[in-house]
């Protein structure tokens, strides 16, 4: 059993490091000020940071780094073993899903992210490398 559980709503939850991660909306978890993101490890439900500025609404681990998207500062973050770290800026909605192949990182949801007039629904983090021009191209 995990003691007291949480306070609100989880969303999405994943095994990272022999703890179960909880995501969602919820401010405490077994009593402790957790903010929509929990790590339970050893029977103790761990605060990771000071949490989220939002609902977290997926997780997903990737050569064990921890990723997760929702209501976010930049849509979707990943966890550097002290804080979370945006992947986006300029983000303006809500992450729903996330896939990493190596260093790329899908997000799909409901967002705009300016000045990309493309930037709708689905992107990827890092973005593509823009296209040499003409004048930096190598003649043969």
């Amino acid at each position: 059993a995990m003691s007291t559980g949480v306070v609100g709503t989880v969303h999405a939850l994943a095994m990272w490091k022999d703890s179960v991660i909880i995501g969602g909306f919820f401010a405490l978890g077994g009593g402790v000020v957790v903010n929509n993101i929990a790590k339970y490890s050893n029977g103790q439900w761990v605060p990771m940071a000071t949490g989220t500025n939002g609902a977290v609404r997926c997780i997903t681990v990737a050569d064990s780094t921890l990723y997760i998207g929702g209501s976010l500062s930049g849509g979707a973050q990943k966890w550097n073993g002290v804080r979370w770290t945006a992947l986006a800026s300029n983000f303006s909605g809500t992450a729903l899903s996330l896939h990493v192949d190596g260093t790329l990182v899908m997000i799909g949801g409901s967002f705009y992210i300016s000045p990309l007039p493309g930037a709708r629904s689905l992107m990827r983090s890092p973005p593509p490398a823009p296209a040499p021009s003409a004048r930096s191209a190598r003649r043969c």
